[in-house]
């Protein structure tokens, strides 16, 4: 039986820190099972993590400079999310770390620190996530709108959002998703409206 096939590449500590973070919320809703992983594969040279908490999915990925195509393994998520380095305070632009992925888990080498970390895989088959995405992907022509991350996020943690529930409305007008978007949240205590101008992506 031959050797694993092992892909490695080198990538910044702090960009990897700021990749690991944006997955612990989503992976962290699970205490066991394979959707408490983080599910990690390369395709078109990016590394691609994706983790879910069951209602929303979130994925990141970044270049690995030349590695094309690994087929999915899912890593277990707390593990990862617990390595010290990712809690460090890193700034140093030589700092970097060396990742390796097999189908055995993915090992990742502070090489500043001569340490390495070795994070096994779950057992267990990850939701093809691509192929969900598909299905909700929409036939009919559609416009694509941004918005100002900071003015959305300060909308959002301002509005009145009932603990329960924490719903909040946004109402497009129909024939025109340019027109500003109304956003809108209850809590009982008070109710809170938002105008939200969205923008055209050209």
């Amino acid at each position: 039986m031959g050797k694993a096939r092992v892909i490695k590449f080198n990538v910044q500590k702090s960009k990897f820190q700021k990749f690991i973070n944006s997955q612990k919320k989503f992976a962290s809703c699970y205490t066991d099972g394979v959707l408490s992983g983080i599910n990690v594969k390369i395709k078109d040279e990016a590394l691609i993590f994706t983790s879910t908490d069951g209602n929303r999915t979130f994925a990141t990925s970044f270049p690995t400079n030349g590695e094309k195509d690994f087929k999915d393994i899912t890593l277990q998520g707390w593990l990862l999310n617990r390595i010290r380095f990712a809690k460090g305070n890193i700034d140093s632009l030589a700092d970097v770390l060396e990742i390796q992925i097999s189908s055995k888990g993915m090992a990742i080498l502070d090489i500043s620190n001569k340490i390495k970390y070795q994070i096994p895989v779950l057992k267990g088959k990850y939701p093809d996530i691509e192929k969900l995405l598909k299905q909700y992907k929409f036939e009919e022509k559609t416009t694509t709108i941004a918005f100002n991350a900071r003015y959305i996020t300060e909308i959002i943690s301002n509005m009145a959002v009932n603990e329960r529930t924490n719903i909040v409305k946004l109402t497009f007008k129909n024939k025109d998703p340019l027109h500003p978007i109304i956003v809108e949240a209850d809590n009982h205590e008070r109710q809170t409206t938002s105008l939200l101008m969205p923008v055209q992506i050209r």
